[in-house]
């Protein structure tokens, strides 16, 4: 995934930067926009495991399971930076979510079969998106960068499923402050509105077992649809 979303940014920027060098864009101005938009969103993370602390034959496995459902509103400044190049910081609020499962490997001495427990995931977000931009016409630009994640909200949904199962594991999900990376593309409408489509992804996952606490830290990724509406422009 990585790799692949490497090479799409090499070559919707150089696709890019090759339009800009041969359009003759008109100068820009700095541009202020409200903006929103909606998506899908889904869990990667790093395969994991739970044991049984009193049954060693005894553990669960952790996995992602379907889709779900992203979106956003926020402010976004568009900042030229000389020739082509733009400075696009935003703020958002963003509500992400994704389904997680849990699945119990050795079947229940009960009724033979293992058990299951699936919960929704959900995180509400302030996010500042610290990205840059390639103008390659009058009505066509990309962005890519860093965004700055603070969790505000978080319903306990994977907790909740281990616990469901397991009623002995120790579980530290907590991912207060993080960074992803953002790909977008946008279009104009008219001179006042535009549209994107947006890449994002969290950089970091990962699944520790130290001082008898389980650490988890899931990714979620999301591709939104959105549209911004331009507010003013300095002149």
């Amino acid at each position: 995934m990585k790799r692949l979303l490497t090479i799409l940014s090499l070559i919707i920027l150089g696709t890019s930067m090759g339009f800009s060098q041969n359009g003759k864009n008109k100068p820009i101005k700095s541009e202020f926009f409200i903006k929103g938009g909606f998506g899908t969103s889904w869990i990667i993370m790093p395969k994991a495991f739970l044991s049984d602390s009193s049954d060693p034959d005894n553990n669960w496995q952790i996995l992602p399971a379907t889709n779900n459902f992203t979106a956003y509103a926020g402010m976004q400044a568009v900042f030229p930076l000389g020739a082509h190049w733009l400075f696009v910081p935003e703020i958002d609020y963003n509500f992400i979510a994704g389904q997680i499962r849990v699945d119990q490997l050795k079947p229940d001495s009960v009724s033979g079969l293992p058990k299951s427990s699936q919960k929704l995931q959900t995180y509400s977000r302030i996010e500042v998106p610290l990205n840059f931009g390639v103008l390659s016409s009058d009505n066509f630009w990309v962005s890519f960068g860093p965004v700055i994640y603070f969790t505000i909200a978080d319903n306990k949904g994977f907790d909740n499923a281990v616990y469901e199962l397991t009623q002995q594991a120790t579980i530290n999900s907590d991912n207060p402050v993080g960074l992803r990376f953002r790909l977008a593309a946008y279009l104009t409408l008219s001179s006042r509105a535009y549209i994107d489509i947006k890449f994002d992804s969290d950089l970091s996952r990962k699944f520790e077992f130290s001082d008898n606490v389980y650490q988890m830290k899931m990714s979620m990724q999301s591709i939104t649809l959105g549209l911004g509406w331009r507010t003013f422009k300095n002149k």
